[in-house]
């Protein structure tokens, strides 16, 4: 099953003439900048920051809305690759520690993985995607 993990976002511009930028798919999920391009910038920070709340705090990732001629935003690659890893170790239905027994890995190894602090190397998180039978593809799109 594909997952994407680009969210579309509401622009407006609010009284002190700032350009808000809200994620109606994450609630409580929005940032601002004093140009759209800042604003638009500043929701891509924004995003992982919701996103590691959310793995940190082993909550659900919603699926994105469909845009709809909104702006989408994504997480920096590092991020989004810890998204996935996320996002395909909740599918097992497995504890974290189930999980790094079936991978046979370490249990520090697969939670440093999954720390959204930890500079994990994109490659690993690959790995042991592919193990679970995932693949974690990246895309080059004009920017937003």
């Amino acid at each position: 099953m594909e997952k994407r993990l680009g969210f579309p976002v509401n622009i407006s511009v609010d009284e002190e003439g700032f350009f808000l930028v809200v994620f109606p798919d994450l609630e409580g999920t929005a940032t601002d900048g004093k140009t759209r391009s800042e604003a638009l910038s500043e929701a891509i920070d924004c995003l992982g920051t919701a996103l590691a709340f959310r793995i940190k705090n082993n909550m659900p990732i919603p699926k994105p809305s469909i845009a709809r001629g909104r702006p989408v935003i994504f997480p920096a690659t590092l991020m989004a690759a810890k998204t996935a890893l996320y996002l395909a170790w909740k599918e097992t239905g497995l504890s974290c520690l189930g999980l790094a027994k079936k991978l046979g890995i370490e249990l520090k190894s697969l939670q440093r993985m999954l720390d959204p602090r930890h500079r994990t190397h994109v490659g690993s998180i690959e790995t042991i995607l592919a193990i679970l039978g995932k693949r974690f593809v990246i895309e080059m799109t004009e920017a937003a």
